[in-house]
């Protein structure tokens, strides 16, 4: 199992070679494709501010609606708060969404696939894999 950011997942939805090719690599070695309900607004909200064609938030919605979509637990809120600290403590921020998906997957022990790896990469928890 692995977790999709925000940015592969925008990427895909927008045919970029690297992101098509890595989520097709994922889906054919079996691997279950997660999200978090925070990159879940984030790329819906994409998708209705900026979207370009008429389509796009129906592409989305079913793009979204066909992957794992995690929602957040009092464990990985408390999580997000100790990376938070943490990152403070060295003088890192990285945005306010980011620390919250983080605190998910730092508990679920699973590969984030991203772009946004200079923020990700800043919480030692995490398995962060660029595409």
């Amino acid at each position: 199992m692995v977790f999709l950011d925000s940015t592969i997942i925008i990427d895909y939805l927008r045919r970029e070679k690297t992101a098509v090719e890595t989520i097709g690599k994922l889906l054919s070695e079996g691997e279950i494709l997660k999200t978090t309900l925070f990159n879940y607004y984030e790329t819906y909200f994409g998708a209705i501010a900026f979207g370009k064609k008429e389509d796009e938030k129906e592409t989305t919605l079913a793009f979204l609606n066909s992957i794992e979509i995690v929602q957040p637990t009092l464990v990985s809120i408390r999580k997000s708060a100790e990376i938070r600290l943490e990152l403070q403590k060295k003088g890192q921020k990285i945005d306010p969404n980011d620390i919250l998906i983080a605190g998910i997957i730092a508990i679920a022990q699973e590969p984030i696939y991203t772009k946004n790896t200079k923020h990700f990469s800043q919480v030692q928890e995490l398995i962060v894999k660029n595409y």
